[in-house]
């Protein structure tokens, strides 16, 4: 393990994808629209050289978020680009009032997906200057894969303030929790206990996704932002290491399960 204790970094990580998507208000004409996406795409190219379109057709399913929780509604999808590495390992989604800089598996901690997502961003807001930030949210969905030998999820997982010990306890499969609290008013955390389809062991893998949104208004400088991001990502690990077990840390740490 690597990192400090607040930030460990694993050498057998459970992060199947990690994400950071920010909402602004546009100010009028930028230097980027996805309709005129030539700018950004001068910036990104050696880093992110894979470039499609997204969105724009149909319909989509968005939060509406008050005191009473976040309840989905049906929207037009707005056109947005989606920027990705040569391995498509990272990628950016962009649009003409959202950013998101996301990471797929092997996760290579929380420093270099700091460095990638501040990196993102400059180049972004470079263009679009945005006038406001309204939120930010941090998402970290984790796979825990199970064994024959330890095949309950109380191997894996233990009850928290967030996770019941009803669901910890769970006998057999399937098994489903999730979770929608307000820490605080303008704060949800959003953590979801299900399973994946079966895997090679023939077992399903446990699923722990771990969403923390921060509504705004917040400043539109990096500063701000990041001073929000890292709250939200200390957030998130707080609820992973409460709910992780022994074996899981094993698991972490690269030794056999």
């Amino acid at each position: 393990m690597t990192g400090d204790d607040e930030h460990p970094t694993y050498p057998n990580p459970t992060i199947a994808e990690a994400l950071c998507h920010i909402d602004f208000q546009p100010v009028p004409e930028p230097d980027f629209q996805v309709g005129r996406p030539t700018p950004l795409l001068e910036l990104t190219s050696s880093e992110y050289p894979n470039v499609e379109a997204v969105g724009g057709a149909g319909v989509g399913v968005a939060l509406s978020f008050d005191r009473f929780g976040a309840a989905p509604r049906i929207v037009p999808a707005p056109p947005a680009l989606k920027l990705s590495s040569d391995d498509r390992k990272r990628y950016l989604g962009v649009g003409d009032s959202h950013f998101a800089y996301g990471q797929l598996a092997p996760y290579p901690g929380w420093n270099r997906f700091r460095e990638g997502l501040l990196e993102g961003w400059s180049k972004f807001s470079s263009l679009t200057k945005p006038a406001n930030i309204s939120r930010v949210g941090l998402r970290y969905v984790n796979l825990i894969p199970r064994t024959l030998e330890h095949s309950q999820i109380s191997d894996w997982l233990q009850a928290t303030a967030t996770i019941p010990e009803t669901v910890i306890g769970s006998k057999s499969d399937p098994f489903l929790l999730r979770v929608e609290s307000w820490v605080d008013v303008s704060s949800l955390l959003i953590v979801t206990v299900g399973l994946t389809a079966p895997t090679t062991t023939g077992l399903p893998s446990i699923m722990l996704d771990i969403d923390r949104l921060s509504t705004g208004p917040i400043a539109p400088t990096t500063d701000a932002l990041m001073k929000f991001v890292d709250k939200l990502h200390s957030d998130v690990w707080n609820e992973f290491a409460s709910a992780r077990t022994e074996r899981l840390e094993e698991h972490l740490r690269g030794h056999a399960s």
